[in-house]
């Protein structure tokens, strides 16, 4: 088995906007257990920064991959930008992303307007595998590749 890549080292990158009210981010990398402090640190000094901002935009087109520390951290973001009574957008989305925030059912709660039809399920691949429903995408959507599945204990 070969052992899964390092994830890449975090960054947070401040990108200027003419928006006025508008803070724009950058996350740039893997938002994990080692990164989601320091990321959610560094993106709520951004926002206290600028008192008047009304829209945070995190544009994750370079987020390679989070696991449940990085989602946890960014709904600790959402709901430190609704205490500044700003609005958090995820933009540029990666598949990886999307993928989790279906799964968790976090989608619509850090994405409104995202899902394809109200009331839609996401789709939900591996159910003949014995797991519970989302257990197998997890593990392919955390950007660390995929694992075999665990021998079946007797």
């Amino acid at each position: 088995m070969t052992p899964p890549p390092e994830p890449t080292a975090l960054r947070l990158t401040r990108v200027p906007s003419a928006e006025e009210g508008a803070l724009r981010l950058e996350v740039h990398g893997y938002l994990d257990y080692e990164t989601g402090e320091g990321f959610l640190t560094a993106a709520t000094r951004q926002l206290a920064d600028a008192p008047d901002v009304k829209h945070l935009y995190l544009d994750c087109a370079e987020l390679s991959g989070l696991d449940s520390m990085g989602l946890a951290m960014l709904l600790m973001l959402h709901r430190h930008a609704g205490a500044a009574q700003a609005t958090m957008h995820l933009e540029k989305r990666t598949p990886v992303l999307d993928r989790i925030l279906e799964i968790t059912g976090t989608l619509e709660h850090l994405a409104p307007g995202s899902q394809k039809a109200a009331g839609e399920q996401p789709q939900i691949r591996g159910l003949a595998s014995g797991r519970p429903p989302g257990e197998q995408q997890a593990a392919e959507s955390c950007g660390r590749g995929t694992r075999p599945d665990p021998e079946p204990h007797a």
